[in-house]
């Protein structure tokens, strides 16, 4: 037993009841660098710890260091203690007094160990400074479910102050508008991503979140531990929703474009609710060019856009107006309810026909109109469309700023007497007057 002693990488050593050495094995004497002329039996403990500290240049530290060892023999109370040693050497000490008085003291070398755990310590403090900068919310629930970490953009999504508190946020889901807790929470996101909101009253909109899990695993896991990552996509629904609306809307005055006219005319061709005609209204503004040409593009634009806006002040419910390109619209009246067109041109040209500023003066637009109906006049779409065209272009020929439906009899768009509608009065405005000038 003695050798095996001896040849153990633990460094052991025994001294008697007067602390008088008895057995100090190769790794013990390696430990304290001393050799074996150092460490007979029967030197004291003095003695032997006297010699193990002459190698400290400092009086006053070789001094301190011999204090150290002497009060750690006397205490002998089997509490561990970790000595660095030459070359970083970390040894757990402990020693430990027998019954018979004897003090055994072991030694075990840590420093591989110690290492490890600075190690993990500095990987855990850059793992926690990553999670804290991290732009998406982290949350690391125990087997339990309760949230033991939260980074700071968890605590800002769910606002909260601590960890401890996130158990109690609220988060809505997208799909039904379901109020969801962390539990349910993280049931809905076992097996899918799940998209969740949050209303910030000092917001103008809520923000949009997918909620991802990831399941930990390993001997340093329980079972049930889990991390939810919170994802800010706000900013992409809104990108999202602004394609959706470019695709069917004119980016210049914000009317709907061409294929959602398409889209629409289809839908009320198919509609099984309907009691009353479609009626399409093609809208074209007479001698806009001129106008776009002497005062620019630019200008033209904007004359555009107001005209959009005053059209759409005008418009009834059930209608939907449509930039076609260009100067030329459309509105679409839903055929689920009826309408007096009469009524609703003799307005729609009134607000069109109201002076615009333009630099240094005013300018007044006018527009020709013309109607067709399905299926009163036609049960092919593309014709409606040739129909109301062939109305408007009747306007166009007799100057315009007035309106005509389409006569199937007459195979023509003719001026009807009951929708004929008198151009309003010339401006008194001394503007306008020079700007027509």
């Amino acid at each position: 037993m003695r050798d095996g002693i001896e040849a153990s990488h633990a460094a052991i050593v025994i001294y008697d009841a007067d602390d008088r050495l008895v057995f100090s094995n190769r790794a013990h004497r390696n430990m304290i660098g001393l050799g074996d002329s150092d460490m007979v039996a029967g030197s004291s403990y003095l003695k032997v710890a006297t010699a193990a500290v002459a190698h400290i240049e400092d009086p006053q530290e070789r001094a301190k260091e011999l204090h150290r060892r002497l009060d750690f023999l006397a205490r002998s109370d089997s509490k561990p203690t970790e000595r660095t040693y030459g070359g970083g050497l970390t040894i757990r000490v402990t020693k430990t007094r027998t019954p018979l008085g004897n003090s055994i003291g072991v030694g075990m070398d840590i420093t591989e160990a110690k290492e490890l755990r600075a190690d993990l310590n500095r990987s855990n403090k850059v793992f926690h400074a990553v999670a804290e900068a991290a732009p998406i919310g982290l949350l690391h629930l125990d087997a339990s479910g309760n949230v033991v970490f939260a980074n700071r953009a968890a605590l800002a999504i769910s606002k909260r102050a601590r960890a401890t508190d996130v158990g109690s946020a609220v988060f809505t889901a997208e799909s039904d508008g379901k109020a969801l807790g962390i539990p349910a929470l993280v049931e809905a996101s076992a097996d899918m991503d799940v998209e969740v909101c949050v209303v910030d009253t000092d917001a103008p909109q809520p923000s949009t979140f997918i909620v991802r899990q990831a399941q930990l695993s390993g001997d340093n896991h329980k079972p049930g531990e889990r991390v939810l990552l919170i994802i800010d996509i706000t900013a992409r629904k809104a990108a999202e929703e602004q394609i959706r609306f470019f695709a069917t809307h004119d980016p210049l005055t914000g009317a709907k474009n061409r294929m959602a006219f398409a889209e629409t005319l289809e839908s009320f061709s198919k509609s099984s609710e309907r009691t009353a005609p479609t009626h399409l209204i093609a809208i074209d503004l007479d001698k806009f060019k001129p106008i776009n040409d002497h005062y620019g593009h630019m200008v033209g634009d904007q004359i555009l856009h107001e005209i959009v806006q005053r059209m759409t002040k005008v418009l009834e419910p059930q209608m939907t107006l449509f930039r076609m390109g260009g100067d030329e619209f459309a509105i679409l009246c839903d055929p689920s309810k009826d309408t007096n067109l009469v009524a609703f041109c003799d307005r729609l040209l009134k607000e069109i026909q109201v002076p615009l500023p333009v630099p240094g003066s005013h300018v007044s637009v006018s527009a020709s109109i013309g109607i067709s109906s399905f299926p009163t006049d036609t049960d092919k779409l593309e014709s409606l469309v040739h129909y109301a065209d062939l109305a408007l272009y009747n306007v166009k020929d007799a100057g315009g700023g007035r309106m005509a439906t389409y006569s199937a009899r007459a195979g023509d768009g003719r001026f009807s007497d009951n929708f004929d509608i008198e151009q309003p009065p010339a401006s008194t405005d001394r503007r306008s007057r020079q700007a027509d000038a």
